[in-house]
């Protein structure tokens, strides 16, 4: 019978460590919930060989979900939230996380503000996290903020999680093809190529200018290699260290095809979710629109927005700021108008992040349909090149004996 690791509260509002044997996880959890305890965390005991690489890897952006939804837990459970980190501490296993939980442990441990300790690690808790701590300091109502800010990460990681699982099939066919040629340029030409050899035959164009790709993959494929290393460390850096570098191609995302209304949408969907949460905590609109615009990472749309909320600032409405910018739908102009006329701005903008999260499931699958004919066309074009090359000659020869 398996055992499982569990870390509950109790009634008295103790943290609880220990382990328990059962049939499944659902038996553990049914067996743990009969003695009136609340589950923080539940897990398989594991005896497997494993190396942690997690120090050395980014974060998941599940681990910070999960972490918001503990202290949420916990803090309604009437928990302070030194002794919440303390707990979750002793659970966590990537090794990063578990470095920045010490730090946020011992500072808040010496009674420092929660929002200054967050805000010492920006490189794991962003601006928009940060304020957001800072609205409940002044209300006092940081579990409910904490519950705010799980859903928000979760909606996120969703969209996140999402795009790469609609990506996921296309790459690997589009490696897979590409690796298929390889091995028919490196195996199958060249053998043809000594078949040929021994003919007294002219051969076509065409198939002189497979021999010769071949030959040329074979003979000096490091060539290729260091060429594609050197293509990608070139852009890398015009990117990264390039600021009208990252901004012309933060632009072009926009202007593929399909891609950039997927990226758009997505952008709304963030946009929408934050103003949301900030406009319904009390945040002043100005401000909102500060804290939104360090959230985002594409330098072309940062722009935009920071001359939306620059409009903003002198007195134009949201809506009619939103279309002097021309980077939102008119739907999304729409909907925004329609919240500051009522007065609702915060639930209209939760019905339209709600909405576009559906919209990027259905252009996620357009791509997809896309993607499929146009590498089976690929492919076929390629392939065709090849067997036409290879047959052709032996066509020729027939016709000469012929």
């Amino acid at each position: 019978m398996p055992t499982y690791y569990y870390k509950a509260v109790d009634k008295e509002q103790q943290i609880i460590k220990g382990k328990i044997e059962a049939d499944s996880l659902n038996s553990a959890r049914i067996d743990i919930q009969k003695t009136d305890m609340t589950i923080l965390g539940l897990s398989l005991k594991k005896t497997e060989f494993k190396i942690d690489l997690s120090g050395f890897l980014p974060l998941d952006p599940s681990i910070l979900s999960i972490f918001s939804r503990q202290l949420a837990i916990m803090l309604k459970a009437g928990i302070t939230i030194d002794k919440a980190l303390a707990a979750i501490l002793t659970f966590e296993k990537n090794k990063k996380f578990a470095l920045i939980l010490k730090k946020l442990f011992n500072e808040i441990h010496k009674g420092k503000k929660v929002s200054l300790v967050f805000s010492s690690c920006p490189e794991v808790f962003s601006p928009f996290y940060i304020n957001m701590l800072e609205i409940g300091q002044l209300s006092g109502n940081l579990p409910q903020i904490f519950e705010q800010l799980a859903e928000h990460q979760e909606k996120e990681y969703k969209i996140l999680k999402g795009i790469q699982s609609a990506l996921t099939y296309p790459v690997f066919i589009i490696f897979a093809s590409i690796i298929a040629v390889i091995i028919l340029m490196c195996t199958f030409v060249p053998a043809l190529t000594n078949v040929y050899k021994g003919m007294n035959i002219t051969l076509p164009i065409y198939t002189r200018s497979l021999i010769f790709l071949a030959k040329f993959l074979i003979n000096y494929w490091w060539v290729i290699l260091i060429g594609i290393i050197a293509g990608i460390l070139v852009f890398l850096n015009y990117y990264k260290n390039t600021p009208a570098g990252r901004y012309k191609i933060d632009k072009l995302i926009f202007d593929i095809p399909l891609v950039g209304a997927a990226y758009r949408k997505v952008l709304v969907v963030r946009f929408s979710m934050a103003l949301a949460i900030l406009y319904k905590n009390g945040i002043s609109f100005i401000k909102s629109l500060d804290v939104i615009e360090k959230i985002f990472e594409n330098e072309f749309f940062k722009e935009n927005f920071r001359n939306l909320a620059e409009n903003v600032k002198k007195g134009l409405k949201l809506s009619e700021s939103f279309k002097l910018q021309k980077i939102f739908p008119q739907f999304v102009i729409e909907m925004v108008r329609t919240g500051e006329e009522t007065g609702q701005l915060d639930k209209f903008c939760s019905k339209l992040a709600n909405y576009y999260e559906t919209e990027i499931d259905y252009v996620l699958a357009t791509i997809n349909s896309y993607i499929e004919p146009i590498i089976i066309l690929f492919l076929a074009v390629v392939v065709g090149y090849i067997m036409l090359s290879v047959l052709m000659p032996l066509y020729t020869l027939l016709q000469s004996i012929t």
